[in-house]
């Protein structure tokens, strides 16, 4: 069963936490550190438990707790090499191996079916996503200009 909780959405910071059967994964990481461990406690569930956080694009209200959260927990960061090489300074103490550069396409982790699209916004690279399990879909696309053929194909039949 998949299940979906905003942690953050807006301007100050956007955080989403996806649980996927055993998979827990977060996409951005925009708030502070404190704040992240915080509502994921509020819902009962862990930062030690994430196993991968996919980050939409570099803007500060999506990445700013990605290097401390990354220094203290052991999970897989997927991002574009274009957002890679934007935040490198700040990422140098995060074994490369933990970074899995993505693009548009189709990812599977175990049963989890993972849709990566490009949308419109004014940052270097900008994904949206869809997670897919057991017949449901969740659709997270933000800070989106314009709403492409290809975004709507992808988001129109999800559930949530």
């Amino acid at each position: 069963m998949i299940e979906y909780c905003s942690l953050a959405s807006g301007s100050c910071g956007n955080s989403h936490y996806i649980k996927a059967g055993q998979l827990d994964i977060l996409v951005d990481v925009g708030m502070s550190a404190k704040y992240i461990r915080e509502a994921l406690g509020q819902i009962g569930e862990s930062m030690a438990d994430i196993d991968a956080v996919f980050i939409t694009h570099e803007h500060s209200d999506h990445i700013k707790g990605l290097a401390v959260l990354a220094k203290r927990f052991d999970f897989r960061i997927f991002m574009s090499h274009s957002i890679y090489r934007l935040l490198q300074e700040q990422l140098s103490h995060i074994a490369p191996e933990r970074f899995v550069f993505i693009e548009d396409g189709v990812l599977e982790l175990g049963d989890l079916k993972i849709e990566i699209f490009s949308v419109s916004h004014d940052a270097t690279q900008t994904f949206g996503f869809t997670f897919e399990q057991a017949s449901k879909k969740i659709g997270i696309a933000t800070d989106i200009g314009f709403i492409s053929p290809i975004a709507r194909a992808a988001l129109s039949d999800c559930d949530f």
